[in-house]
Order: structure tokens, then sequence, then C-alpha cells
């Protein structure tokens, strides 16, 4: 499983097909993203609060990890909130979740062909 957090200060509007080019490389089964959520009370709250960088103080409402209350560095909230939807979209659509899917098992019954009848015993 992987699980990507966006919104990080490095993070340009590139970053969507950054993450869809990973997933799809990568070989993962399962996917998560998520925005980067500054909790009230933590260090991050407060730097981004001191930067003024936070878009509602002590929203506890919008700490979900899929509300957005911090402003981005380098992109627009609404060039997050847009590119989150596109690679949610394109990562949870049917075609994309089925080529995981067979590609995770096609890879997990070679494994098991070539592990040794041995080895998969005492791994149980």
């Amino acid at each position: 499983m992987g699980c990507f957090i966006l919104g990080l200060d490095g993070d340009t509007p590139e970053v969507f097909d950054e993450v869809l080019r990973f997933v799809r490389q990568s070989g993962l089964y399962e996917v998560q993203v998520t925005f980067l959520t500054p909790f009230p009370g933590t260090p991050l709250y407060h730097r981004l609060k001191a930067e003024g960088r936070i878009l509602r103080d002590r929203a506890w409402d919008l700490c979900t990890l899929f509300d957005i209350n911090l402003q981005p560095r380098q992109m627009s909230v609404a060039e997050l909130q847009s590119g989150f939807m596109g690679l949610v979209k394109e990562l949870y659509s049917a075609e994309e979740t089925a080529t995981r899917r067979r590609n995770f098992k096609r890879r997990y019954r070679t494994q098991r062909r070539q592990t040794p009848r041995s080895e998969l015993a005492t791994a149980a």
C-alpha cells in the first residue's frame, strides 16, 4: 500500500502526474492520497500559522485529511484541490484499480511459483 500526502512545501502542480506515474510504475496494490493536515496544537500548525498560511484558525472540522486548511507554498489552493480531484478520479477509476489488482495477482503468482514449498510452509 502506498500513502501519499499532497500539499507539502516542495509540491508543485506537477506532483499529481508524478504520483500517478510512480503508482503505475511501482506496482502498488492499494493507494491512498490525502492532504497535508495541520492539526491545531502541532508544530506544523504553529509553523504554518506563524507564516500566515493557515486558512481557518482552529478549524477541527477541516482535520479530515481530505479538506484543505493551509495555503500551499508553490501552488494555489484551487490548484491543489483540482489536482487532487483529478488524481483521485484517475487512481480510483475502474480501469486503474483493475490494472493494479491484475498486476499484483500476476506478481504474487510468479513469486509463489518461484518460492520452494518448504519456505511456504515455514512462512505460514
